[in-house]
């Protein structure tokens, strides 16, 4: 179950960065991330009404688990800033690289509160390989 919604936010994704970067260049980027931002939050406040749950905040939350918002709403303005002039694929292809770098960076060192997992050397190859597909698309 958990593999099939890790492959379905790639489609996502793709979707998402299509519709994004379209909007953005209707109405700029700022305005277009900030209305996307404005449409999760109400889709996410409607969920939460919908199953009556009650916002756990009575907890004592680290300050830094609160950042993936402005990450997020980095991340589509970004996303949506490429798509102009890279087009979907490309745009995904590099935001996977970095994301998958950032993601070893995370394990290796334990960043974060992160369990460390130490990264093994035989991955190179792989990120070689995903780094040249990725410049073939840059040329072709």
């Amino acid at each position: 179950m958990y593999s099939f919604l890790a492959a379905l936010i790639g489609v996502l994704t793709a979707v998402m960065i299509y519709l994004n970067g379209g909007l953005a260049n209707q109405i700029g980027n700022a305005a277009s991330s900030s209305f996307v931002h404005l449409t999760g939050l109400l889709l996410a406040t409607l969920i939460l009404i919908l199953a009556r749950a009650k916002p756990p905040l009575e907890k004592a939350i680290p300050p830094v688990l609160f950042s993936g918002g402005a990450l997020g709403f980095l991340t589509i303005v970004c996303a949506s800033a490429g798509f102009t002039s890279l087009g979907v694929s490309l745009t995904l292809a590099l935001g996977l690289l970095g994301q998958t770098i950032s993601a070893l960076a995370i394990d290796h060192f334990g960043w974060l509160g992160a369990p460390v997992r130490t990264f093994d050397p035989r991955k190179i190859g792989s990120l070689a390989l995903i780094t040249s597909g990725i410049a073939i698309m840059a040329v072709a």
